[in-house]
């Protein structure tokens, strides 16, 4: 998922690529998870740290950065 990356707001990947499927996390330090593919077995999650961005995988939002 190009279209994002570090350093942006949690609201700015909100509006560039929708709403997650999963939220996790107390807010600020939280992660967005999307379910990408045609099936929806691609994850793909977006940590942050005090509101923005840290990292952007394709994988399932961790516990903790």
């Amino acid at each position: 998922m190009s279209s994002v990356h570090p350093g942006m707001t949690r609201d700015d990947v909100v509006n560039r690529i929708g709403p997650p499927d999963h939220l996790y996390g107390p807010n600020g330090n939280d992660c967005l998870e999307y379910s990408l593919g045609d099936d929806g077995q691609v994850p793909f999650a977006v940590h942050f740290r005090d509101g923005i961005a840290v990292t952007a995988v394709q994988a399932h939002c961790r516990p903790a950065l």
